[in-house]
């Protein structure tokens, strides 16, 4: 693709704050286009857009096929956070699946975690990396 090619096709507005993290998705029955795009703000906002219909959908594509998976605020990581809530000052900065099974979490204390994914429950066992930070 020629970066002359490429052209504004809409704009997607919702957000009350800057935005995170962006994702694109396909629908399982259509794994060859983009169908979806999905946006984490940074007061913790979870927006998702149909790239077709080129509009913001009510609904949280559970079922969609995400390219990189790394929206820090969705269902696949709602134990993560119920974990985090527990210790006030420290929160989710990053993630990135390992596999369909793991999903490793960044941290504002910077501690790396290794979490199954999705992680559901605070109650979780996981493996915890300390990290260089600040």
């Amino acid at each position: 693709c020629a970066w002359n090619d490429i052209r504004l096709v809409t704009k997607a507005r919702g957000h009350s704050a800057p935005i995170l993290t962006f994702d694109f998705g396909c629908a399982d029955d259509s794994p060859d286009s983009a169908s979806f795009l999905r946006s984490n703000s940074i007061n913790g906002e979870a927006l998702y857009w149909s790239t077709n219909a080129k509009k913001q959908t009510p609904l949280s594509q559970r079922h969609t096929r995400w390219e990189s998976q790394s929206c820090i605020y969705g269902w696949y990581l709602e134990g993560a956070h119920d974990l985090y809530a527990e210790e006030n000052s420290t929160c989710i900065t990053s993630c990135c699946p390992l596999s369909d099974r793991s999903i490793v979490v960044g941290d504002s204390s910077g501690r790396l975690r290794v979490l199954p994914n999705p992680a559901m429950s605070k109650d979780t066992v996981y493996l915890q990396f300390s990290t260089h930070h600040g």
